[in-house]
């Protein structure tokens, strides 16, 4: 499925932008998963461009948890990189609760970084504004050739900041995609069918809350995915409107898109009525108990619900990865999760600007800026090296039943490419998505079955709102999670949001719609 998914891929890309291209996009190597490989480029631009005589450390901050056999992992991938990059990897682990404070912390500090992840959901276009970051086309012109070639050129040109790259987009879908984690057993147990509809997913929210007391119906996520919340997970499948965020304020919608129509919208001045209506059903759901009612003080929804005391939670992509369904089951071997979406996979029932939502960034203060870019493009090299950094050992920590799938063997090891290393050409699909999660999977993964978005190629400058951007991060953080998830009144406490963001969301919107009427003039 997953050539299939790269051809359908890369001629769409080409049929929605108009773009020469750096390089071409690779197919998967022949060699297998375990064995190690040296590649020209790479030795090539170690030997006549970098001293690799002495050895360097390199410095790494992803998200998540450190999985147990990391350390054997790094400890095989430097014995690999030993003759070309000749680096050490000092990976630290940022629980996803800290990542926006950490991120922000690190390159405030000027704290010795190589490598960093971020998102514009993190306050990656901040950062870039503030000039915390190299630009990479001159090293990736010197250092990253396989890069090149494993990353569709058109995903870079749709996600460059301020027209320069950035970061190295990681990622695979054509847009963010996400869905409900579904207890199946619960469901069956209830005598449910498989669901269908929200309003089928409720009905089960209030099942659960009535045969099964102690546990908890709904867990949406709190302040780390406002777009996952208990309103605006909705807006994922119940969106007439087409609304989308912008890139001005990370998962909020307070500023936003519609219709595909170049307009910055402000719901402080306009309100969606659906947007509203899913805001009044979330306070409902809170008040009725089916919200969990302590879901702020939760660090991690994913790592509650392996729990096994969650019926129903969110997550942000498509199918249940074999490394959670895996925890849950160490709980219990009988317990067993299912996804729920309601997406349409009728071509032309979305936009996208084909923006990634995961990036990889070489800070300025880095001392060993070629180095980084080195090791990043080692990772591309063949599969075997990304294998190993993706996927742990070959027949120890995962198995491949086929050539672009995978599977977990216990949980020494869990998925996280999207953190550092993921990529179109070398991503391998869980051979755990059941049937109609590996459909969506591929319809997301169609660049064809999407409407170009009017402002395809538009990235917002933030350097000019950048005061008044953390004055509103400042505010929202008071209210937004709040009510999104039924936590409070809802119009008494928009009021007070309002009252208190209102000008500076303005200046922003003002400022966004001026660089975007010069977008579209152009």
């Amino acid at each position: 499925m997953k050539k299939l998914i790269k051809k359908l891929m890369a001629a769409a890309m080409v049929t929605v932008i108009s773009t020469s291209m750096l390089a071409g996009c690779s197919g998967k190597k022949a060699e297998d998963a375990s064995t190690p490989a040296k590649t020209e480029e790479v030795t090539k631009a170690a030997e006549n461009s970098v001293d690799i005589s002495k050895e360097e450390t390199l410095k790494i901050f992803i998200p998540g948890d450190r999985p147990a056999a990391f350390d054997k992992v790094i400890a095989e991938a430097e014995a690999r990189m030993k003759d070309t990059v000749n680096v050490k990897l000092d990976v630290v682990f940022v629980p996803w609760s800290d990542l926006q404070t950490k991120v922000t912390q690190t390159l405030n500090s000027g704290e010795k970084c190589d490598i960093i992840f971020d998102a514009p959901w993190n306050g990656m276009n901040t950062n870039v504004s503030t000039g915390y970051y190299e630009p990479m086309e001159d090293l990736l012109a010197k250092y990253g050739q396989n890069i090149l070639k494993t990353t569709p050129n058109e995903m870079f040109e749709a996600n460059k900041f301020a027209g320069k790259i950035y970061g190295i987009p990681l990622g695979v879908l054509q847009k963010p995609a996400g869905a409900y984690l579904v207890r199946k057993d619960i469901r069956e147990a209830l005598g449910l069918p498989e669901i269908k509809s929200y309003q089928e997913l409720e009905k089960m929210m209030y099942a659960v809350k009535e045969k099964y007391p102690d546990m908890i119906p709904f867990l949406p996520q709190n302040t780390a995915g406002n777009d996952r919340s208990a309103a605006m997970m909705r807006l994922y499948f119940e969106n007439p409107n087409q609304i989308e965020r912008t890139e001005a304020f990370g998962t909020s919608h307070v500023l936003y898109f519609k219709n595909n129509d170049g307009k910055v919208y402000n719901l402080f001045e306009e309100m969606d009525s659906d947007i509203w209506s899913y805001i009044e059903n979330a306070r409902k759901l809170y008040n009725d108990g089916i919200i969990y009612r302590d879901m702020l003080a939760v660090a991690d929804i994913a790592t509650e619900a392996k729990k096994g005391n969650v019926a129903i939670s969110v997550k942000g992509d498509i199918g249940v990865d074999a490394a959670t369904q895996t925890a849950l089951k160490s709980v219990n071997p009988n317990y067993e999760f299912e996804t729920v979406d309601f997406y349409s996979t009728n071509p032309g029932a979305y936009t996208s600007d084909f923006k990634q939502w995961n990036f990889v960034c070489i800070p300025k203060v880095s001392k060993n800026k070629e180095r980084a870019m080195m090791f990043l493009d080692w990772v591309r090299t063949d599969q075997a090296n990304y294998d190993l950094l993706a996927y742990g050992f070959k027949g120890e920590t995962f198995n491949t039943p086929d050539e672009d799938s995978y599977s977990f063997i216990g949980t020494d090891y869990t998925w996280f490419p999207y953190a550092w290393i993921w990529n179109p050409t070398q991503d391998r699909v869980s051979s755990d998505l059941n049937e109609k999660d590996k459909a969506t999977y591929q319809y997301f993964s169609d660049a064809s079955n999407f409407i170009p978005s009017k402002l395809l190629g538009f990235t917002f400058n933030a350097e000019k709102v950048t005061n008044e951007i953390a004055q509103f991060n400042s505010i929202e953080a008071k209210y937004y999670p709040l009510i999104i998830n039924g936590v409070t009144d809802p119009q008494q406490e928009w009021d007070k949001f309002k009252a208190e963001a209102s000008d500076v969301v303005k200046t922003i919107q003002t400022e966004y719609q001026a660089q975007i009427d010069t977008f579209l003039a152009q």
